[in-house]
């Protein structure tokens, strides 16, 4: 069969192994494994066994529904999982050794987002919302109470006044006993080596709301009062006791400040004041490499291994995203799993740190579970081999280019697919979310449709994307459309000067902080032909009371300057102030339950431009939030790309 480049209807073949799960015994691992529903127009997952000696994964559950977040029991012979099947999300269990079919431990009205094993295996911790109150027999006011400053948020809706709490379990009768309580939310549970206590992050302060950052707490596993242990500014996230239950390590930033590193801190578990282990490793915990072919929720650290000597995390390396190797004492960072030109998104590790497990792709695979023996790869699945065996993929050119003040951006640049020799061809600028995110080593399909098409398409990591240090990620703030804005420009530049690219039909597009700097440029040059804004910011006003996060990211990101403090700044930072410059026609893409970046942010640039008379029209998404483009359901997200290149294709013109 012969090869064919990247169509837009191609992403339904794909298929997104994740959350991979070393067994206790090292031989095999349990991972999930998501695809598109197509009958639903939404996604499916089950569960998947991957034998460390075999590449042929086995399915271990048939639900047809949505089976996630395995997780073995401490003697390696059952595997619980979340699954909802039976309506809420429920902990099921698979007794591996016996056989059979997975039976369901909790019926917990609320259901249940997350749990673990306690080390002996005999108890679960779960976190789960209260219960919602039974309707009224008689109909009443169609009226919501609302107290919460954050009532409302992303991909959740508004906001009610259930909230999350921890919840211990037996792991055979599945009877639990609730273990927190009170107006505020808990979770991120780890057990004590000893199974007799459990930490927890939860925000308890005057707004107890995880946005303003949770604070370490532990508590009897038996039953008791919590007591905090640290608070941390920035927020803690992902404790984890150490093998003799002395200290617990978990994730947070120094401070409140946007762009800073989210780093590796220990603390006493009684305890005390908290120290920064990778103070001296200028990067960020975590993959922050994007991809709109991914679905991952496993784990990126930090993990102990070595009987308390060294600690295991994901950690951003420019492009990259790698496993490192944190030794306990020191701080010393040095790679365990991922070397090369690759992106890791969640990992799992036996407790020597010989073995790791993980989810890992780059610029032209999808992610796929690998396992590292002493650093070197080896796959566990290849669920997209026969999907790219019949594609023509355009393979990514590492292009860096030095900015207005000769500060080295990293880029990358698609060609077209089966341009003719000596031809020149449009060109799509690409600008990610964030601003603190960052391109890579991960494959993007919406690249891949642009060249297949007949478009370049240049995408970079400008001043504000992680990976290239703290001090680069924060020179964004307090300066959105300033150096940032720059940076895209000389990206600009360096395409013009390439005898493949026209430069009279460059295109423009990015969605969130994307979109915000596509609205920008439009609205400060006339350079590009086409413009395509997604789930964009163009009011910093407006942004302030109607997004789910806009009174504290409008503050952080643009210098410190609440709403009233400093006017000026939020209007000139504000895109819709120049939109009387704007002449680049300019399609605008919102959804219409995005609480980030919400629908009035594209209405306002819509009426704009259409009572300027600049070309524009406006793709509104019925039922989509924020997150459309990487998790909206499977029509929407073709329906996107097709809306998307039908504009550019109007408007750059390129070859038939």
């Amino acid at each position: 069969m012969a090869r064919h480049a990247m169509r837009i209807e191609d992403l339904l073949d794909f298929r997104f192994p994740g959350d991979v799960q070393l067994a206790p015994d090292g031989r095999s691992a349990a991972l999930v494994l998501s695809e598109f529903d197509r009958e639903r127009n939404g996604y499916r997952s089950a569960i998947w066994l991957a034998g460390l000696e075999s590449a042929t994964p086995r399915r271990l559950t048939w639900s047809g529904r949505r089976d996630r977040q395995p997780r073995w029991s401490p003697d390696g012979r059952r595997l619980a999982f979340l699954s909802d099947r039976a309506g809420e999300d429920q902990v099921w269990v698979l007794d591996l050794a016996a056989g059979g079919e997975a039976r369901q431990l909790t019926a917990r009205k609320g259901g249940v987002s997350a749990f673990a094993w306690s080390p002996e295996g005999g108890r679960l911790v779960l976190v789960g919302r209260d219960p919602r109150p039974e309707p009224p027999a008689t109909p009443g006011p169609d009226a919501r109470y609302i107290t919460r400053l954050r009532y409302k948020a992303n991909g959740e809706g508004y906001r009610d006044d259930r909230r999350a709490h921890l919840y211990v379990a037996d792991a055979a009768s599945g009877e639990a006993r609730q273990l927190t309580s009170g107006p505020w939310d808990d979770g991120d549970p780890a057990w004590s080596p000893d199974g007799t206590t459990i930490a927890f992050t939860s925000a308890r302060g005057d707004e107890a709301d995880p946005w303003f950052g949770t604070d370490l707490y532990a508590i009897p596993a038996a039953g008791g009062d919590a007591r905090i242990l640290v608070s941390k500014s920035g927020g803690i996230s992902s404790p984890a006791y150490a093998p003799d239950g002395r200290q617990i390590a978990f994730l947070a930033a120094a401070g409140k400040n946007s762009g800073e590193n989210v780093s590796i801190w220990l603390v006493s578990a009684q305890g005390g004041e908290a120290s920064c282990l990778t103070a001296g490793f200028d990067q960020h915990a975590g993959c922050a490499v994007g991809s709109d072919l991914r679905r991952d929720a496993g784990g990126a650290g930090p993990d102990w291994i070595e009987g308390g000597r060294a600690l295991l995390a994901i950690f951003a390396d420019g492009p990259a995203a790698r496993v490192y190797r944190i030794d306990a004492a020191t701080g010393a960072a040095t790679v365990a799993a991922g070397s090369g030109a690759v992106a890791v998104s969640s990992f799992s590790a036996s407790s020597d740190g010989r073995l790791v497990a993980g989810i890992c792709g780059d610029a032209l695979h999808p992610a796929e579970a690998w396992a590292w023996a002493g650093g070197d790869p080896r796959p566990l699945s290849a669920f997209n081999a026969d999907v790219l065996a019949n594609l023509e993929l355009a393979a990514p050119e590492h292009v860096p280019f030095k900015s207005f003040d000769g500060q080295q951006i990293d880029a990358w640049v698609l060609r077209p697919v089966g341009a003719a020799p000596g031809s020149r061809s449009p060109l799509v600028i690409e600008v990610h979310g964030g601003p603190h995110a960052a391109y890579g080593h991960g494959i993007f399909h919406e690249f891949q449709v642009l060249a297949a098409l007949g478009y370049g398409v240049l995408y970079t990591n400008p001043r504000g994307s992680i990976g290239y240090g703290e001090a680069f990620t924060q020179a964004c703030v307090g300066d959105w459309g300033g150096g940032d804005y720059q940076d895209v420009m000389a990206a600009a530049d360096m395409a013009c000067t390439w005898d493949w690219v026209d430069p009279a039909r460059l295109g423009i597009t990015g969605g969130s902080y994307g979109g915000f700097m596509t609205n920008w440029v439009i609205g400060h040059t006339t350079r590009f032909a086409a413009a395509v804004t997604m789930r964009s910011v163009v009011n910093f006003f407006t942004k302030y009371g109607v997004s789910d996060n806009g009174w504290m990211h409008n503050s952080r990101e643009l210098g410190g300057a609440d709403l009233w403090d400093d006017e000026e700044t939020l209007f000139f930072r504000s895109p819709l102030r120049y939109a009387r410059n704007v002449r680049t026609p300019t399609l605008i893409i919102h959804s219409d339950e995005d609480y980030r970046c919400p629908l009035p942010e594209g209405e306002q640039l819509y009426v704009a431009l259409r009572r300027l008379g600049v070309p524009t029209a406006f793709v509104r998404f019925t039922g989509e939030n924020h997150e459309l483009s990487r998790a909206g359901k499977p029509a929407n997200r073709l329906e996107r790309l097709r809306q998307m290149t039908a504009w550019f294709d109007r408007h750059l013109r390129p070859r038939a």
